[in-house]
């Protein structure tokens, strides 16, 4: 019985370390790290927010390393009158490919698709409500495997979501997610570039502007140093972060 239960035990090892180098695992729960992020201002009736897009550049093999735990992450999505939604990329050290995701307050939701996205190539991110408590991202780029596609992947548990896009924040950040937190890690991603980013509706989006952006949302942890930003407008921008 005691040998059963070690080979159950060895099993489910595998298969967890498995997991987590395909890029099946959620952003880290719990986790710290370095990041920047820039939010912007709740919906309100004159201008709501219930749709995002944006594309985003993933670095080459030769421009991230994550040592340790360390996770790379580029990802959009937002909070909804309080319920904060992860909705991108978490990078596989391993495989060097990019799995779409969904964390909803550690609720993680999956595609069926199984396939990755490969790196150095630039990806386009589309975050939207399609309901109220429902949201939707779909990334559409190269696979692993070759192949130009889109992969959807839905969250129903997005409480205080809104489909009227009243209270709704959208955001995009680029991390390094680290349990704990080590800022010197060595660690890095560099060059990674936001741009064409929209923000609005499904029926009326708009290119995101500085006035779309939270007056205290653009946050560089834990300083400038270590995450660089190459500001081009309110909707462009590349950025490294690099605890080397």
């Amino acid at each position: 019985m005691k040998k059963f239960s070690k080979r159950i035990i060895s099993i489910c090892s595998i298969c967890l370390f498995l997991a987590v180098e395909l890029g099946a695992t959620a952003f880290a729960a719990g986790g710290t790290g370095p990041y920047r992020r820039v939010s912007s201002n709740a919906g309100t009736k004159s201008q709501p927010y219930t749709y995002m897009e944006t594309t985003v550049t993933l670095p080459s093999k030769s421009n991230i390393k994550e040592n340790g735990k360390d996770t790379a992450y580029v990802y959009i999505g937002g909070s909804g009158n309080g319920t904060e939604i992860d909705a991108g990329l978490q990078h596989s050290p391993t495989y060097d490919n990019w799995a779409p995701i969904i964390n909803c307050n550690s609720v993680y939701s999956h595609p069926s698709d199984t396939d990755r996205f490969k790196g150095g190539q630039t990806v386009k991110m589309v975050f939207y409500v399609s309901a109220d408590n429902k949201v939707v991202l779909q990334v559409s780029g190269t696979t692993d495997k070759g192949q130009y596609k889109t992969i959807t992947t839905y969250c129903n548990t997005a409480t205080g979501w809104k489909a009227n896009g009243i209270g709704n924040t959208m955001k995009r950040v680029t991390s390094i997610g680290q349990s704990p937190e080590n800022l010197s890690s060595g660690s890095y991603i560099l060059g990674v570039k936001w741009a064409s980013s929209y923000i609005g509706t499904t029926s009326s989006k708009h290119q995101w502007l500085a006035n779309d952006t939270l007056s205290s949302g653009s946050i560089c942890y834990p300083n400038k140093t270590k995450v660089q930003v190459n500001y081009v407008n309110a909707g462009e921008e590349t950025v490294s972060i690099d605890l080397r």
